[in-house]
C-alpha cells in the first residue's frame, strides 16, 4: 500500500505552476455525470450521509435529508429559527446549530442535536464576544469541541479545557484527526506589523490543560490569515485555506511540508484513496490525484463561477462514504456527480 506522506516529498517540491503542467499532461476523463438537486431550495450546505444515496441539505429555513437519486426530502430534520454550522459529526448522527431569537443569533449559544432523533443532545453558553464566535470541530469519537477566543474549550462530554496558545491570536475554522483525540487550529498574530501564522495541535486527555505542538506556516504574499480547514481521513494530511486570496495549500504533518493546491475554490478529501475533489475558480470540478499528481477527471462544462467569499464557507462540498460520488453547492445550487473516475481506476 502506497502512503501519501512518503510521496509527498516529490510533491512538495515542485511549485505551482509546474504542477500544473505535470497535471495538463495527463489524459483527462471527462464523462462525469451532473445531476442538480432541486428538492431543498436554496441550499447553503451539503453532506453526505452513511447511506451513499442520501444528502443532509441546508438551507435558511432548516435541515433536511435528501435521496438525491430520487431528488426528494425524505425528511425535516430540524427547522425553524436556527443558523446551521457544523455539519454533520464523522458519525453522521448530530449537528451543530445556533437559535436565533427577534431575528438575531445567538451566537454564545450552541446546541448539538441528534439526527435520528431530532432531540437536542447538548447544548452550552458562552460569553458575547462580537469580534469572534466560538468555532467548532467533531473528533472521531463524537466529542465536539467548541473553542473560544480566550482559550477556553467547551467539549460535548461535559468537560472543560483551556488552552493558553488559543487565547491569543485564534482565528477561523478547525479541524480535527481522524484517529486520535486531537484537534488543529490556526494562531495568528501580528508582530512588528507583520502576520505570523502557526499551526496548533492540541492533543486531549485527562488533564484541564490539553497539550498543544505548533508548527509555523509559510508566510502568504497578501497577509491572508488561513483557517485550517480539512483533515485527510487517511494520512496526515491537512487542508489550510486563505479565503480572502482564494488559495489553498495542503500540509504534510509529517514533513512540515506545505504544497499549493491551484487553481481551487474548494476541495474535499476521497474518504479512503489519495484523491481530492476540487471545485476550480471558474466552477468546473476535478479529481486530482494527490500522488501521481494528475487531473484524472474534470467536467466538461462549469457549474457556475463561484460568488466572492465561497472559498470561506464551510460544507459546500463533500463525497459520499464511499467515494463514488461528489455533491457539491456553487451560488446556492447543489449538484451530485457521478461516474468519477475512468474505467481503470
Amino acid at each position: 500500500m502506497i502512503r501519501i506522506s512518503n510521496q509527498l516529498i516529490v510533491l512538495s517540491m515542485l511549485s505551482a505552476s509546474s504542477l500544473a503542467i505535470a497535471m495538463d499532461k495527463t489524459p483527462i476523463h471527462q464523462e462525469i455525470v451532473i445531476k442538480e438537486i432541486t428538492a431543498i431550495s436554496n441550499p447553503n450546505q451539503v453532506s453526505s450521509l452513511n447511506n451513499n444515496n442520501a444528502l443532509l441539505i441546508s438551507n435558511p429555513e432548516g435541515i433536511y435529508t435528501v435521496d438525491w437519486k430520487e431528488n426528494k426530502k425524505t425528511d425535516d430534520i430540524l427547522t425553524g429559527k436556527y443558523t446551521f454550522g457544523i455539519l454533520p459529526n464523522k458519525q453522521k448522527t448530530a449537528v451543530v446549530v445556533t437559535p436565533i431569537e427577534e431575528g438575531i443569533s445567538i451566537r454564545c449559544k450552541k446546541q448539538l442535536f441528534d439526527i435520528e432523533t431530532k432531540k437536542l443532545i447538548w447544548e452550552d453558553n458562552f460569553d458575547i464576544n462580537p469580534s469572534f464566535e466560538p468555532s467548532g470541530t467533531f473528533t472521531r469519537s463524537g466529542n465536539l469541541y467548541m473553542v473560544k477566543g480566550d482559550g477556553n474549550i467547551h467539549c460535548s462530554n461535559g468537560k472543560y479545557y483551556y488552552a493558553r496558545e488559543a487565547g491569543t491570536g485564534y482565528k477561523g475554522i478547525i479541524t480535527s484527526d481522524p484517529t486520535e483525540e486531537k484537534i488543529f487550529f490556526v494562531k495568528t498574530d501580528n508582530i512588528a506589523n507583520q502576520l505570523k501564522s502557526s499551526l496548533c495541535t492540541t492533543t486531549f486527555n485527562e488533564d484541564l490543560f490539553p497539550q498543544v505542538s505548533s508548527v509555523e506556516l509559510p508566510k502568504n504574499s497578501t497577509d491572508d490569515i488561513p483557517y485550517a480547514r480539512l483533515h485527510s481521513p487517511i494520512s496526515k494530511l491537512i487542508a489550510l485555506c486563505y479565503p480572502l486570496s482564494i488559495i489553498w495549500n495542503i500540509f504534510d504533518q509529517s514533513k512540515k511540508i506545505a504544497t499549493d493546491v491551484p487553481d481551487c475554490c474548494l476541495l474535499a478529501f476521497h474518504p479512503n484513496k489519495p484523491f481530492l475533489g476540487i471545485l476550480t475558480k471558474d466552477g468546473f470540478v476535478e479529481i486530482r490525484d494527490v500522488i501521481k499528481q494528475t487531473i484524472m477527471a474534470k467536467t466538461n462544462e462549469s457549474l457556475g463561477t463561484p460568488k466572492d467569499g465561497t472559498a470561506a464557507n464551510e460544507g459546500l462540498i463533500d463525497f459520499s462514504q464511499d467515494g463514488e460520488n461528489l455533491a457539491v453547492i456553487v451560488n446556492n445550487k447543489c449538484f451530485v456527480l457521478s461516474n468519477l473516475y475512468p474505467k481503470n481506476n
